[in-house]
């Protein structure tokens, strides 16, 4: 027996197991609401549908998860009609199976004729699931941003958001569907500038999370 092979046999066996991989791709469609409040108490409302992509890959105990939604939403009354979109990547690590932590850049935008105005986000998040049945589980997330970069003056005073669903798996192929709610909150009292955004959809997607 070569002089080194003990040491590499030894190795292997003292060597931890592969960490497990796990991805998933989403695909999805919704209500999105807008109501915005300007200085001078103006409120402007506008809602309409949007659709979602939304993907994530992990490696053991690390994941990345990306989120991509695009819509047109129409106003109410005087309010002229606007393109939105969101995109996000965020950061999570799941001590456990149930819960994990997460952080990272959530972006905004509203297109309008006269420009487009872009919110920057900066978040730190906590996620919690719950299996509830063999083919259903509950989840939800809970977001405040922690730094920004905003389209107006002042500073953002609060901000921060929740996310709930239902999550069905559809057989034992990893195929799943989805029921989303969404709402976050962003406030910036020096330019009286505050908005809610609420999202409710669904989603059909292969692979686990």
């Amino acid at each position: 027996m070569r002089p080194g092979l003990p040491l590499l046999l030894l190795a292997a066996g003292l060597a931890p197991p592969a960490l497990a991989q796990s991805a998933a791709l989403r695909v999805g469609a919704g209500q999105v609401r807008a109501d915005q409040v300007f200085p001078v108490a103006d409120t402007v409302t506008r809602s309409g549908l949007a659709l979602t992509v939304d993907g994530a890959f992990g490696l053991g105990p690390v994941s990345l998860a990306v989120r991509y939604l695009e819509g047109s939403l129409a106003g109410d009354g005087a309010a002229g009609d606007t393109d939105f979109a969101e995109g996000e990547a965020i950061l999570w690590v799941a001590p456990v199976r149930w819960a994990a932590l997460g952080a990272g850049r959530h972006l905004r935008s509203y297109v309008e004729p006269g420009g487009t105005e872009r919110w920057t986000m900066w978040e730190v998040r906590a996620r919690g699931s719950a299996q509830l049945t063999e083919a259903l589980t509950a989840y939800g997330v809970f977001w405040m941003v922690v730094g920004s970069g905003l389209p107006v003056s002042g500073s953002l005073e609060s901000g921060r958001g929740l996310e709930g669903g239902l999550r069905v798996a559809l057989g034992r192929m990893p195929f799943s569907a989805e029921l989303r709610y969404r709402v976050d909150r962003l406030a910036v009292p020096d330019a009286g500038r505050r908005e809610t955004i609420e999202q409710l959809g669904i989603a059909i997607g292969v692979g686990r999370r």
